[in-house]
């Protein structure tokens, strides 16, 4: 019974190690991803201010605003999604690794503070084991009519044997794939319906779905349409050529590589 407990305590405990690891590095990847998104946005604002508002200026008091929106509702959207659980906990650690650790070169953004809390709770579990292990009632032998008692023989406690060496993070993909996904769909219809209108707005609409449909069927169309309005209307233009290379190098005989071509050849 006790070898039964110790096992599962220990299961337990691995499992918690792999779950908060997992979950702590999609969080931080999100976040990352997230705030290069709006980086990548006021950068491409940046630059297409800068060559298009000294020639006609009332277009851009127009766009002016119409970033401005844009870059609160997406400021919005970050906070709402760090009230999250996951990006709780990565924050925890992060704020952590700032507090506690003294010197700038050990702090990795939270990472240092997991990787504590992980040995302790390993070395807790080995602690919890170990005192189990040592519960066992010893047996005594009477031997003849001199009542010789021989000592019980314990078995030695195998300590961090006990518990797995290799762990792998399995968890990672499950939790992905349990995190709330944006609707393509609706994604690429909002950035349809107001490309002409609004095409800061529709660029955004579609970073968001170019990041929600990495190796699938709609990202061509996706990061056709981005690269098209990035160099149609100057705005980040380097990183739309990029796009629609993206094109011509993952798919060269679809559509939409005939098309991202014809693009680039007409905004050389």
């Amino acid at each position: 019974m006790a070898k039964f407990i110790r096992v599962s305590f220990s299961l337990l405990t691995v499992t918690l190690i792999v779950a908060a690891a997992a979950v702590f590095f999609y969080a931080e990847w999100r976040s990352k991803a997230l705030n290069n998104v709006k980086l990548d946005a006021v950068a491409a604002y940046s630059n297409w201010e800068k060559n298009n508002c000294l020639e006609d200026p009332k277009p851009c008091a127009n766009y002016s605003e119409q970033f401005k929106n844009w870059l609160s509702d997406f400021e919005q959207y970050i906070k709402n999604r760090e009230k999250k659980p996951e990006f709780q906990l990565y924050l925890f650690f992060k704020n952590l690794d700032q507090e506690y650790i003294p010197l700038p070169d050990y702090d990795f953004g939270g990472r240092t503070a997991l990787a504590l809390a992980c040995v302790l709770l390993l070395l807790w579990t080995i602690l919890i084991n170990s005192l189990l292990g040592n519960k066992k009632k010893p047996k005594t032998t009477y031997i003849g009519a001199d009542d010789i008692i021989n000592p019980p023989k314990i078995k030695p406690v195998k300590g961090v044997d006990a518990v797995p060496r290799k762990t792998t993070f399995t968890a990672t993909a499950a939790t992905a794939a349990a995190a709330p996904k944006p609707d393509i769909n609706d994604l690429l219809r909002k950035a349809t319906e107001c490309s002409e209108s609004e095409p800061m707005q529709a660029i955004s609409y579609l970073e968001q779905a170019i990041e929600g449909s990495l190796n699938t069927k709609l990202s061509l169309p996706a990061l056709l349409l981005c690269g098209s309005l990035r160099l149609k209307n100057k705005i980040g233009e380097n990183k739309g050529r990029e796009q629609l290379q993206k094109i011509l190098s993952a798919s060269p005989a679809s559509p939409e590589a005939e098309k991202a071509k014809t693009v680039l050849d007409t905004f050389k």
